[in-house]
């Protein structure tokens, strides 16, 4: 953080610093709220992409796995 070293011309200058001080530090306040906001929800996007993958690859492997199963009974011989 930098430091500033000022001489005050008039009690308008001080106030007109003080504001500024004030709108800054708040500014810096709503820019890490906002970055944290983001972040939390890029990561629940990727959370719920994750989960619907999931899922998909999921029911993929059951379908296939029931399909496997009917394979295999139809094709031996002893079903025949």
């Amino acid at each position: 953080m930098e430091v500033i070293t000022v001489t005050y011309l008039s009690p308008i200058n001080y106030a007109i610093y003080q504001y500024t001080t004030e709108l800054l530090a708040y500014f810096r306040l709503e820019i890490q709220a906002d970055i944290y906001t983001q972040a939390r929800a890029g990561s629940m996007q990727m959370a719920q992409s994750i989960h619907r993958q999931f899922q998909a690859d999921r029911s993929a492997w059951k379908a296939s796995n029931i399909l496997n199963t009917w394979q295999g009974k139809t094709s031996s011989p002893q079903y025949f």
